[in-house]
């Protein structure tokens, strides 16, 4: 087993606001469980409501070149700022957030930034592969363009560069027709190589980065796997949450995928979460789980079709109408997959 200075890789975490983010807690605390030897931190304009962060809380304080990066934004871009609350503004102020990190010289690098919706099944073995093995700064591709739900920074020094960049193209980019902000940025830091991509999908890609530990195949997710399984954000449903879903640039079999949930026999005992296609199989290393949904306080309900660990599953669907999240009328196969998966939030 790995040791807390072996496995080297610094999980991270941010929150900005007042607003608490009921996914953090669960969240983090999964990844926590499946790495125990990594640091965890979290930085937090209001630390007071994530005691129970299973980590090192730092206080976030925007910067003035934040501020006034957020500004220009915000004088091109005047409707992101009131859509869903600010919460495009959000998720690009989050990533800016991470130069917190450039003066707290405790906080080891490199540096795995999750975000909240992230939920990480890769080992300490994994964690200490990517940190030996990725020598740029990594995220992931969804579509044509760019996610950071995921994203790897190897040293301070490359951090400082892709906050630089965030800066300047954020500044150069037009942005009217963009529904958001971080994801075309992410996706041009990504074309002009200053990124690097993870591999997403079972299909061999020049711009994806193949990993390969333990002779397995590991797969990121950009959304297009979470979604999938878990549906879109409610917000966007009328509270209806519907599996299956398919976004149209995905260009692999997703529907002919088989999954597995399994428990390693030694310590620390982290899940693993497998996907297979054409006898081909595949280790998850996190999901990115759009619909975003309150783990903690659907796992009771969802446990009543939970299933035994080891059991492959076929036939991915929720019911094809989907069901609103206080009820749950059909069982399906996924849904048990699912019950199984949050069961393992709320009890972690």
């Amino acid at each position: 087993m790995l040791t807390g200075v072996e496995s080297g890789v610094s999980f991270v975490y941010v929150s900005l606001g007042t607003y608490r983010d009921s996914l953090l807690i669960d969240f983090s605390s999964f990844a926590k469980r499946q790495v125990p030897n990594s640091r965890f931190y979290l930085l937090a304009s209001d630390s007071k409501s994530y005691t129970k962060f299973p980590g090192e809380i730092i206080k976030y304080r925007p910067s003035y070149r934040i501020l006034q990066t957020m500004q220009s934004v915000e004088q091109r871009r005047k409707s992101l700022k009131f859509k869903a609350k600010g919460y495009w503004f959000k998720t690009f102020e989050r990533l800016l957030a991470l130069e917190t990190l450039l003066n707290e010289n405790q906080v080891s690098f490199p540096i795995v930034h999750l975000e909240n919706d992230i939920l990480f099944f890769g080992s300490q073995e994994q964690v200490h592969w990517l940190g030996s093995n990725l020598r740029n700064s990594t995220a992931v591709r969804w579509a044509n363009q760019g996610n950071c739900g995921f994203l790897f920074i190897p040293t301070r020094e490359a951090l400082g560069e892709f906050l630089s960049n965030l800066h300047i193209e954020a500044k150069k980019q037009a942005l009217e027709n963009s529904w958001s902000i971080d994801i075309p940025i992410i996706g041009r830091l990504l074309d002009s190589g200053q990124l690097d991509s993870l591999q997403t999908k079972p299909i061999i890609n020049q711009r994806e980065i193949p990993l390969v530990c333990d002779e397995k195949t590991i797969l990121g997710d950009s959304s297009d796997i979470g979604t999938y399984l878990f549906g879109l954000n409610p917000v966007y449903t009328d509270g209806i949450v519907a599996g299956g879903h398919r976004y149209d640039h995905v260009d692999w079999e997703i529907n002919r995928t088989e999954w597995r949930l399994s428990l390693s026999s030694n310590p620390p005992y982290s899940y693993r979460l497998e996907m297979k296609l054409d006898n081909k199989y595949f280790d998850i290393l996190f999901l990115h789980i759009n619909s975003k949904l309150n783990l903690a306080k659907h796992g009771a309900l969802l446990l009543r079709n939970a299933f035994p660990l080891n059991h492959w599953m076929k036939e991915p669907f929720f019911p094809s109408k989907g069901f609103r999240i206080e009820s749950i009328h059909k069982e399906s196969a996924i849904k048990k997959f699912v019950a199984r998966l949050y069961n393992l939030l709320a009890h972690s």
